[in-house]
């Protein structure tokens, strides 16, 4: 599981040493919580052993967040305290969503005439439910809509926002007479 970030950290004035590791998790498992099963394999008595760590990862916690297993880990030679195993979160890559404090971030293509005309939009969110986003006003490349309360937990509760940054894609080709009528409309 995971790999070793600082591997045995020094056992100085009897305080045990510590192994970091590394824990991947989806925004899907960050948004909801989740509890995840580690196996470790640890030196006991000279003996390899096997053992199942429980890590219950609460809603919104964020990249860095440490969770510790104290005396979980290897024994120390010479009779110390066996080592301290931490894990720490690691967020995963989202093929739609990107993370920004408690902030959600989603970016949207949108064609001229829904630029202009308004539009509404679909977004599946990270605990599958599907909102439904008007955007009635005109939307200028790079405009930035925010919907609060949709993004990631808090720890104190609440929640951030899901912010929506906008691309306007342009036609590659506008006939004549089309343009003559969008210059009459847009005079």
């Amino acid at each position: 599981m995971g790999m070793d970030v600082e591997g045995m950290m020094g056992s100085m004035g009897g305080k045990p040493s510590t192994i970091k590791r590394l824990l991947g998790l989806t925004l899907e498992e960050l948004y909801t919580g989740v509890t995840k099963r580690v196996k470790i394999t640890r030196k006991r008595g000279g003996v390899n052993s096997e053992k199942l760590l429980e890590i219950v990862v609460k809603p919104g916690w964020k990249k860095g967040t440490s969770v510790t297993f104290e005396h979980e880990g290897d024994e120390v030679q010479g009779g110390g305290k066996p080592a301290n195993i931490t894990f720490v979160i690691e967020e995963k890559s989202h093929e739609r969503f990107q993370r920004s404090g408690d902030d959600l971030l989603i970016d949207y293509k949108l064609k001229l005439v829904d630029a202009l005309c308004g539009t509404k939009l679909e977004v599946k969110c990270l605990d599958d439910r599907v909102l439904t986003v008007a955007v009635p006003e005109v939307i200028t490349p790079g405009y930035i809509k925010r919907v609060p309360g949709e993004g990631m937990p808090k720890s104190k509760g609440g929640k951030g926002d899901l912010v929506l940054r906008f691309e306007v894609t342009f036609p590659s080709y506008i006939s004549e007479p089309k343009k003559a009528s969008l210059r009459s409309l847009l005079a």
